[in-house]
C-alpha cells in the first residue's frame, strides 16, 4: 500500500517497456491527474483499462504492466490519485471524489483515445485494487476488475481488532513526502491514531469499504479476480474471505504464499507471474470475448500457504475444514511450562503474566516477514526462549496423522486485567521434533475502558491459512502482551490474568481434517 515497500525489490524488466504518453487529466476545475496514457496497438476501438496505482507510488510503477495491455490491444490509462505524487487535489485515500474520478478518467478517454467506455477494465495493487472495486459499484460501464493484494474492510492498515498498526502508520506518515495528508487523512493519522481516539473510526472508513458496496458491485454485476497473499499483513485474507460468497458476479478468488503485494511483485517488471497473468486472461475474456477459458475455473484457488498442491473450490466456505474445540489447560510461570490443547474439557485454572517485550514470539517486520513464503522461507519462532513471566504457552501431542489446516482458527480466552486498558497478542506455531518452530499467523486484541479486576472474553479469529502440519510436528499457541507491529496498551506493570472455568472455557477452535 506504500511505496516505500516496494524497495527491497521487483526483478528487472524482461524486456524494455515503451514509455507512456504523459498527460494531465482535469476532473474538476483546477484539479488535473498525472496519468501515463498507453494507446492499444489494435486499429478500432479498443477496450479501456484504467490502474491506479498503491498508496504512495507513482503511476510509473506500472510501464510495463501497461505497455503489455497496450501490446494486447488495451487502451490503457496509469494514473495517480488526488493529492499523490504529481496529482493535484487532496490526498483523502478513496474519498468519493477520488471514486467520481473514476467515471470522469473514463470519460476522457471516450473522447480524447476513442475508447470503448463500455468495455472498461480496473486493475491495481492495494490502494489501487480498492479504488477498482469501489468504481466498479459507481460506475456500470466498469465491466471487469481484477483486484491484487485487496480488501473489502479498508481500516486494517489502521486498527486490528481495537489495535493500533503503528509499525504501518510510520510507513504512511513517511509516505507524506510524496502523499502529503488531505483532510480526511489528517483527520484520521492525527485526529484518531496520534491521540488514541478509536470513536467513530467504523463511519471514516466504511465510505471507503467494498463491503459496503455489495449490493451495488452484485447489481452492476462485473467479473471480479482477487489475487492476494495468505501472509498479508495490510490487508489480511479474511477481508475478502469473509465478504467473497456474498458476490453473485462472475468472480474468482485466488490465495497465495506472500506478504502485502508480494504476490503480484514480479509481474510488475514484465517476469512471469501468476496474478498478472490471471488478469490478463480475465480481462481477454470478459473484455474482449476470448474463448481462454478464464469463465470456466472453479471460483477458489487455494495454494498452501508455504507452496504445495493446489485446491479448488466453489466457494470459500467449501473450503473451510471441520472445526475441533481443543481446550487449553493449566499453565505456570515456570521456565519450560507448556500447558495443554487438549480435546477434553480441563478443570478451572488460572495463570498470569505481566506486561513488556518478548522478542522470542512475534510477528516480525511488516512485509519483510512473510515476503520469502513463496519460496518456503518461514518466520521462525523461539518458543524455548519464550519468558514465561510475560507470556503463556500451550500445544498439542504430537500428531500421529498429517492434519491439513484450511479456514481461520478461533481462539477465546476469558482475560482478567490489573488496568483498565491491555493489549495481548496470539501467536499459532507449528513445532517440529527438533523444537523447531513456524509462526502460521497471529493476531492482537486491545480492551480499553475496562473495569479493573474484572474479566473479560477475549474473542479472536486468526488469519485464515491452508496448511500440513506433519506427522510428529505439534500445534503450539503463544499469548502475550507486545509485538512489534501493534502499540500495546498493557503497562509494563500491568497484570493480566488468563482462565478457564467449566461454564467460562478457554478454547481453541482449529479448522482441520485428517490425511
Amino acid at each position: 500500500m506504500v511505496a516505500p515497500l516496494l524497495a527491497f525489490g521487483s526483478p528487472a524488466a524482461a524486456d524494455p517497456a515503451p514509455a507512456p504518453r504523459i498527460e494531465r487529466i482535469e476532473v474538476d476545475p483546477g484539479v488535473q491527474l498525472d496519468a501515463g496514457v498507453y494507446k492499444s496497438s489494435e486499429p478500432g476501438q479498443s477496450p479501456l483499462i484504467i490502474i491506479p496505482p498503491g498508496y504512495g507510488a507513482p503511476n510509473l510503477l506500472n510501464i510495463v504492466t501497461g505497455a503489455k495491455l497496450a501490446a494486447a490491444g488495451y487502451d490503457v490509462i496509469a494514473y495517480t490519485p488526488r493529492g499523490q505524487w504529481f496529482s493535484g487535489g487532496q490526498n483523502n485515500l478513496i474519498s468519493e471524489a477520488d471514486i467520481d474520478d473514476v467515471s470522469k478518467i473514463i470519460d476522457w478517454a471516450g473522447t480524447n483515445l476513442g475508447s470503448d467506455t463500455q468495455r472498461v477494465g480496473m486493475t491495481g495493487i492495494s490502494q489501487g485494487s480498492v479504488l477498482s472495486l469501489m468504481a466498479a459499484a459507481n460506475d456500470h460501464r466498469v465491466r471487469a476488475v481484477a483486484a491484487m493484494s485487496t480488501s473489502f474492510r479498508t481500516e486494517t492498515p489502521l486498527i486490528v481488532n481495537n489495535t493500533w498498526f503503528s509499525q504501518f502508520m510510520t510507513l504512511v506518515k513517511g509516505a507524506q513526502v510524496v502523499n502529503p495528508l488531505g483532510p480526511d487523512l489528517v483527520a484520521i493519522v492525527r485526529g484518531k491514531y496520534d491521540t488514541g481516539d478509536r470513536s467513530e473510526l467504523t463511519e471514516a472508513f466504511d465510505s471507503r469499504a467494498a463491503s459496503t458496496k455489495l449490493d451495488a458491485l452484485n447489481s452492476n454485476d462485473p467479473a471480479i479476480l482477487i489475487a492476494n497473499g495468505w501472509q498479508d499483513a495490510a490487508f489480511p485474507p479474511a477481508g475478502v474471505t469473509n465478504f467473497f460468497d456474498q458476490l453473485t458476479t462472475p468472480k474468482r478468488l485466488m490465495l497465495m504464499p506472500g506478504d502485502h503485494m508480494i504476490p503480484e511483485l514480479g509481474g510488475l517488471s514484465g517476469q512471469p507471474n501468476e496474478s498478472w497473468d490471471a488478469t490478463y486472461r480475465w480481462f481477454d475474456h470478459y473484455l474482449k470475448g476470448s474463448d481462454n477459458g478464464a469463465n470456466l475455473q472453479p471460483p477458489v484457488h487455494l495454494e498452501p500457504v508455504f507452496g504445495g498442491a493446489v485446491a479448488e473450490f466453489d466457494s470459500w466456505q467449501a473450503s473451510i475444514a471441520p472445526m475441533e474445540r481443543r481446550y487449553l489447560g493449566p499453565t505456570t510461570n515456570a521456565a519450560d511450562s507448556i500447558g495443554d490443547l487438549s480435546s477434553a474439557p480441563t478443570d478451572s485454572w488460572s495463570t498470569s503474566i505481566v506486561g513488556g517485550i518478548d522478542p522470542a514470539a512475534d510477528s516480525g517486520p511488516l512485509i519483510l516477514a512473510g515476503a520469502g513464503a513463496p519460496y518456503d522461507v518461514r518466520m521462525p519462532g523461539l518458543l524455548n526462549a519464550v519468558d514465561r513471566t510475560k507470556a503463556s504457552v500451550w500445544s498439542t501431542t504430537p500428531m500421529t496423522q498429517t492434519r491439513m489446516i484450511s479456514g481461520a482458527p478461533q481462539l477465546t480466552v476469558p482475560v482478567t486485567p490489573s488496568d483498565a486498558d491491555f493489549t495481548v497478542v496470539s501467536y499459532l506455531y507449528d513445532v517440529d521434533e527438533m523444537g523447531a518452530a513456524t509462526l502460521l499467523g497471529h493476531a492482537p486484541y486491545t480492551g480499553t475502558n475496562l473495569s479493573p479486576g474484572a474479566t473479560t472474553d477475549v474473542r479472536l479469529s486468526l488469519q485464515p491459512l491452508r496448511y500440513t502440519v506433519p506427522v510428529g510436528h505439534r500445534l503450539s499457541l503463544v499469548i502475550d502482551t507486545d509485538d512489534e507491529r501493534y502499540r500495546s496498551e498493557t503497562a509494563t506493570s500491568e497484570r493480566l490474568t488468563f482462565g478457564s472455568t467449566p461454564t467460562r472455557p478457554a478454547i481453541l477452535d482449529i479448522p482441520w481434517d485428517q490425511r
